[in-house]
């Protein structure tokens, strides 16, 4: 995927209807479906984000601090500035989307360069069905982040690495001490920070590569989101626009 040369591409994709880290009721559940070409507009800020008050299909989970989550623009370009610190949160959208009828998601990310490792925010996705026993409820494989997603019985998070050699690569749970959730490394690199870069990426192909033994054909998207994991300082952002699932 080549950096964005034309920011109107980004703006296409900015929809009313999100705001931060307000907690929903939890007996009202109401999903976001796709149109009839298969396409949903999950998040595109605009400046009345905050203000406007966080729908009912959505989900927030933990705690921002001040400046850690708002609506900034970035090079002209409205977007989502995230800032780890302290406690980790997320924020997601409770979906029904069939993963065979959307099964490519889309969004633009311009990351600060983070060092070491891993950058502390990621998207993450859920999905439901394809499990040989989706009756089952898994929570564990994002166990900090809480009890607020809908049920699911799949999930991986979409993360940044510190090396663009690195992309395309998963890290898949490896015990106590390892990641409790697949990750899919999309991008990374000191020399592609700070840039905005336009993903996407082919989730029937990545569901399948890590869940050989599941039913595909099943399986629904339920929910798609942004995580911030847990950090003891104030770490650099992320800038995050556009999220879309399409077919």
């Amino acid at each position: 995927m080549t950096e964005l040369s034309n920011q109107a591409a980004l703006r296409l994709r900015h929809v009313p209807g999100f705001a931060l880290l307000v907690l929903l009721a939890a007996c009202a559940a109401p999903r976001a479906g796709v149109d009839f070409e298969g396409k949903l507009d999950v998040l595109g800020p605009t400046p009345d984000l905050v203000a406007a008050g966080l729908p009912g299909d959505w989900v927030s989970q933990g705690r921002a601090g001040p400046g850690q989550a708002r609506v900034v623009e970035r090079d002209g370009v409205p977007a989502l500035r995230l800032v780890p610190g302290g406690g980790g949160f997320i924020v997601a959208r409770r979906l029904d989307a069939a993963l065979l009828m959307s099964p490519y998601l889309s969004w633009s990310w311009n990351m600060e360069n983070h060092g070491e490792g891993l950058h502390p925010v990621r998207l993450i996705v859920g999905f439901h069905g394809g499990h040989p026993d989706s009756a089952g409820r898994d929570r564990s494989a994002l166990a900090w982040l809480g009890a607020a997603l809908p049920l699911h019985d799949r999930s991986f998070a979409i993360a940044w690495a510190d090396s663009a050699l690195r992309r395309g690569s998963v890290l898949k749970p490896e015990g106590a001490e390892g990641p409790r959730a697949p990750l899919y490394i999309a991008r990374g690199g000191r020399e592609n920070a700070n840039t905005w870069w336009l993903e996407t990426l082919d989730l029937e192909r990545i569901y399948r590569e890590l869940w050989p033994g599941d039913d595909a054909s099943r399986a629904r998207v339920v929910f798609v989101g942004l995580a911030v994991t847990p950090a003891p300082f104030e770490a650099p952002a992320a800038f995050v626009s556009g999220i879309r699932l399409s077919r």
